[in-house]
């Protein structure tokens, strides 16, 4: 009897045993688990946050690229406006040179001040002068003193070749090697950029002002 009661005690023993070693691997299983768990959200937190830094900074990306394209529109559009204004103003002052003629004491001196640049760039006494049809016919027979009045104390032939502009003077020496062309459509050729740096600083107020200026104002 008192063997039974033994094996019973040791079943018991061993049992009890059994029951904390699976009682302990349950914690541990659920420490395990929980270990896990955690792990997994960390990872899964990890990855929505660079989901998410990812997906704001190709956001701000774009949004920049965006901002940097309209900026260029808008660049662009100012940029076309600004020149079709400068530009009109050089239309109107071309239509202002084309109608100076109606205005013939303003016209005489601004000839007369070609005629003086002339004398003063060239020093030649053997100069020709070439004007269009109609200011041939208004100073030929003036023409010495309108030479006087503009200071030109070398003689310059006024020649009976027409020159093909709205206005001004074009001169040449007598062996045509050498030229001077003070037409109006010349000088604004020549001052293109000028009185386009000009114009954008009355305008715009962006550029420096140039000093030379066209004579017809």
């Amino acid at each position: 009897m008192s063997k039974e009661k033994d094996t019973q005690a040791l079943a018991n023993a061993l049992l009890q045993r059994a029951k904390r070693l699976a009682d302990e691997e349950k914690k541990l299983a659920e420490h395990e688990r929980e270990r896990i768990l955690r792990a997994a959200r960390e990872r899964l937190a990890q990855r929505r946050e660079r989901a998410e830094k990812e997906a704001s900074q190709a956001a701000e990306q774009h949004y920049r690229r965006l901002v940097q394209r309209a900026e260029q529109d808008i660049r662009s559009k100012l940029e076309k406006l600004r020149w079709t204004l400068i530009e009109a103003v050089l239309i109107d002052l071309r239509n202002h040179l084309h109608k100076l003629h109606k205005e013939p004491d303003r016209y005489r001196e601004l000839l007369q001040g070609l005629l003086a640049e002339a004398c003063v760039t060239l020093r030649r006494d053997d100069l020709v002068a070439q004007l269009n049809n109609r200011d041939h016919a208004a100073f030929r027979e003036g023409w010495q003193q309108l030479l006087e009045a503009a200071g030109c104390h070398a003689g310059i032939e006024l020649s009976e070749r027409r020159c093909d502009c709205v206005g001004g003077v074009r001169l040449e020496n007598r062996d045509a090697d050498l030229r001077l062309d003070n037409t109006f459509e010349a000088r604004l050729e020549r001052l293109g950029p000028v009185l386009a740096r000009d114009i954008d600083a009355a305008l715009f107020g962006s550029a420096e002002t140039s000093g030379e200026k066209v004579h017809a104002g």
